[in-house]
C-alpha cells in the first residue's frame, strides 16, 4: 500500500489556520530586522515606526519546519518571547497578513522577491507559492500593451538571482521572465544594474532562451510587442513555479482550487527526469 500523501502547510489553509487560532493560546512577538527608510502611509506612518505583532507560535510553526524546529526544539529561541524577522518592516506586515488571511497586495517585484527568500530560508513552502502566483499575475509595462520590465525590477532581479540555486522555481521565473519582457532597446543604467554580476547558469540560460525567440520584437505605437502573453511561461502557468513533488502532490493541493492550470510535466519533481512516453504512461 502506498504511504498517504501529507500535504500540510504545501499551501495557507484556512481550516487549520482557523482552528489554530480558536484553540491555540501560546502567543509569539515578531519583531523586523530594521525600520523602512520610507513609508507607504508618509512621513508619520505606521511603517516609520518599529514594527511588532503577537502572532500564534503554533500558526507560525505549521507553515515553517524551520520555526517549528526553532521553537519547539531545544534551540535558544524557543525559550525566547520574540523572534526576529529577516524582513524589513513593511515586508514583515505583509507576512503577518499572510499568515492570517493568505494573502496580501505588494505593488511590486522586489517585495514579492524578498518575501520569497524570506519563506525560501524558512521551509515556509505555502508562503513561496503564494508568492509565485502572485507575480505570474503581476502587470508588467505602463498599460495592457506594454510587457516590459521597469529597470528597477531588472536591478532587483540580477540582485535576487546571486541568492538563490539554480533549482530554485524563483530562480527559473526570473529567467523566463528576462527572457520574455527584457526590452535589449530600453535605456539602461550600468551603474544602477551593473553591480551585480549574473551567475554564469542564469546568464546561459537568459542567452538561450533569447536566441531561440521565434521572432524580433515589433515595434507598435505604444512599445514593444513581446511574445503574446497566452504563451509567455512567466505570465500563465503558477503551478510550474510551485516545485510541486508529484502529479498527486498538485491535485491534493493546487488542483483542489477551481481553474487553476495543471503544470507541465518538465516542472514538476518525480517527471522532470522521464521520457516522453513515461509521462503519457505514468
Amino acid at each position: 500500500m502506498a504511504p498517504t500523501l501529507n500535504v500540510e502547510g504545501h499551501r495557507w489553509n484556512i481550516t487549520h489556520t482557523s482552528y489554530i487560532i480558536s484553540t491555540s493560546t501560546d502567543m509569539i512577538e515578531l519583531r523586523a530586522t530594521n525600520v523602512d527608510s520610507h513609508s507607504e502611509f508618509g512621513v508619520n506612518g505606521p511603517n516609520t515606526a518599529p514594527f511588532k505583532a503577537l502572532v500564534h507560535k503554533d500558526l507560525l510553526c505549521f507553515y515553517s519546519p524551520y520555526y517549528r524546529a526553532a521553537l519547539k526544539g531545544e534551540f535558544a529561541e524557543a525559550k525566547q518571547d520574540f523572534l526576529t524577522l529577516d524582513l524589513p518592516a513593511t515586508q514583515a506586515r505583509r507576512f503577518v497578513s499572510w499568515l492570517y488571511i493568505g494573502f496580501f497586495l505588494p505593488k511590486e517585484f522586489t517585495a514579492l522577491y524578498a518575501l520569497y527568500v524570506f519563506g525560501d530560508q524558512t521551509e515556509n513552502m505555502a508562503l513561496c507559492r503564494f508568492v509565485m502566483s502572485r507575480l505570474v499575475q503581476i502587470p508588467r509595462g505602463k498599460n495592457a500593451n506594454d510587457h516590459r520590465l521597469s529597470l528597477t525590477t531588472i536591478e532587483a532581479s540580477m540582485k535576487t538571482l546571486n541568492m538563490l540555486p539554480t533549482t530554485s522555481p524563483l530562480f527559473r521565473y526570473i529567467v523566463d521572465n528576462l527572457v520574455n519582457h527584457w526590452d535589449a532597446n530600453q535605456p539602461f543604467d550600468k551603474k544602477m544594474c551593473g553591480s551585480y554580476d549574473i551567475p554564469k547558469e542564469a546568464l546561459f540560460q537568459i542567452m538561450s532562451g533569447l536566441a531561440s525567440k521565434p521572432v524580433p520584437l515589433v515595434n507598435v505605437s505604444s512599445g514593444p510587442l513581446f511574445v503574446a502573453l497566452s504563451k509567455c511561461p512567466c505570465c500563465r502557468h503558477q503551478c510550474n513555479y510551485h516545485d510541486h513533488e508529484s502529479m498527486e502532490e498538485w491535485e491534493a493541493t493546487c488542483g483542489s482550487i477551481p481553474n487553476v492550470t495543471r503544470p507541465d510535466p518538465t516542472f514538476v519533481q518525480n517527471t522532470k527526469h522521464q521520457t516522453a512516453e513515461e509521462q503519457a504512461h505514468p
